[in-house]
């Protein structure tokens, strides 16, 4: 109780500083990843590396004192402990003598080795508790509220239209733009996709290859011009089977 009076100021110290520094490292770990390309090429590597380094140095600090903490103590305690049952032992050896004595102190001895192990276990367990409580107060309210949530009800098989799902894929002069922005991305495009053959889509960036596959997944919705499936128009009426197939 003591020791742990004396480290459970270091012990929220050291709780808030994992999180935060794991955040941290791994926000600039994505970060380096996403932007690899131009790293590379401007060899800004070992910005990012100096960046990381004291980070990861502080995170894996706060791990190594967390198991200090929790483990040095409990050979402290067998220490004083036994020594404590030494010192009896060459007292009553002064006072009662060895014969009376021996009993009594094996068992002491016993007793200790029983309860040291439960002791320190609980101790250690106490520490985690306390070090990782910020860690908790993160995402506490989130659970909380995960709980007195409505279920979320599974969603329900949808049994696909076999016509909605196969067949030559045709497109007639679909037309699409984005809202305020006053620009066609794709005008009067017509095309047909024969069931079973693998095409590619070509062209320059901005040039509408997304839109088209965002389309034809029915995604968006054409302002001019449709898509047929098997000849069978995709409407809302089609689209649950539709994209149910393809997923």
């Amino acid at each position: 109780m003591l020791v742990y009076k004396k480290i459970k100021a270091r012990l929220d110290f050291y709780g808030a500083v994992g999180p935060e520094y794991s955040r941290k490292s791994l926000n600039l770990i994505a970060e380096a990843l996403g932007a690899i390309k131009e790293i590379k090429i401007r060899r800004n590597g070992q910005i990012y590396l100096d960046l990381f380094d004291p980070m990861a140095k502080r995170y894996c600090d706060s791990q190594v004192k967390i198991q200090l903490f929790g483990t040095i103590p409990g050979g402290m305690v067998e220490v004083i402990a036994f020594g404590g049952i030494l010192f009896v032992t060459l007292v009553m050896m002064a006072s009662a003598g060895l014969e009376q004595a021996i009993p009594l102190l094996g068992m002491y001895a016993l007793s200790l080795r029983r309860i040291l192990p439960a002791v320190q276990n609980a101790y250690h367990q106490i520490t985690r508790i306390r070090f990782h409580q910020p860690s908790l107060q993160v995402v506490y309210e989130d659970m909380v509220a995960a709980i007195h949530s409505p279920e979320i009800e599974k969603p329900v098989k949808v049994k696909t239209e076999q016509n909605h799902c196969k067949g030559t894929i045709e497109l007639k002069n679909l037309s699409f733009s984005y809202p305020e922005t006053g620009k066609m991305v794709l005008d009067s495009i017509s095309l047909e996709i024969p069931e079973g053959n693998m095409i590619g889509i070509a062209g320059g960036s901005g040039a509408g290859k997304t839109t088209l596959v965002d389309l034809i997944l029915g995604l968006f919705e054409p302002e001019l011009g449709s898509i047929l499936i098997g000849g069978y128009v995709l409407d809302e009426t089609a689209m649950q089977g539709w994209q149910t197939g393809l997923g």
